[in-house]
């Protein structure tokens, strides 16, 4: 059950044909958002979307776009694609930690990037698991409903959601 009723899980073949492709920026296991340790994920005030334990060192672009923002420490990715669609990519790590071991920003604010490109790299071996993320749509109430269909999911393998247009 999501926050946000737009969120919807359904199989691969229910969306095959619908919407616009989100390629996922990190690997890990999906949960929903409201397992997110953090209240402004998890009550939905930033927006909709889904939560992850992730199991990878490395942040990519989910689509073609450009990079709004990076912050704390490249643990906080704001992407925008060309269409309009914004994502926060955005790992909650506890601040005793920075600056992160092995940290190598690879693309910058106001880059270009293609999906799947390396936008962040960094060693999480010291840092204590699980890890939570999420990818929160920022203007998901111009959209329509956001489909997912996995619950372990390949950074720059899968398709992490689509997302489809506002029904008028």
């Amino acid at each position: 059950m999501s926050i946000h009723k737009q969120v919807i899980f359904a199989t691969e073949q229910q969306v095959v044909n619908l919407g616009f492709p989100v390629v996922s920026p990190i690997t890990g296991k999906v949960l929903p958002l409201e397992e997110h340790p953090e209240a402004i994920f998890s009550t939905g005030t930033l927006g909709c979307g889904l939560a992850f334990e992730i199991t990878s060192h490395k942040i990519l672009a989910p689509f073609d776009g450009v990079i709004e923002q990076i912050k704390m420490g490249g643990t906080e990715v704001y992407f925008k694609a060309k269409n309009g669609l914004r994502l926060l990519v955005a790992l909650d790590i506890n601040p005793m930690y920075f600056p992160l071991s092995g940290l190598a920003i690879k693309k910058h604010e106001n880059q270009t990037v293609k999906a799947a490109e390396p936008v962040v790299h960094f060693d999480l071996r010291k840092v204590p698991t699980p890890i939570v993320a999420s990818v929160t749509v920022l203007n998901h109430k111009k959209l329509g409903a956001i489909y997912y269909s996995q619950v372990q999911i390949t950074a720059g393998e899968d398709i992490l959601f689509k997302v489809t247009a506002k029904k008028r």
